[in-house]
């Protein structure tokens, strides 16, 4: 993929050694359980931005 100049986006990382398995085949990026289950917008929002306790549309 890099030599075609994509970008590398691993899904489904789970533990310590998938990750620095695919750390040392330079992915570029990773997701899966192993950073976060799954969650609900509101939870992400106050997560990034602890002080805003609500999600406004």
């Amino acid at each position: 993929a890099h030599e075609f100049s994509l970008t590398v986006v691993a899904e489904g990382v789970e533990n310590q050694e998938q990750l620095d398995l695919l750390s040392n085949l330079n992915c570029d990026h990773y997701q899966g359980y192993f950073f976060s289950r799954p969650i609900r917008v509101e939870a992400l929002a106050s997560l990034l931005h602890p002080e805003c306790h609500s999600v406004k549309a």
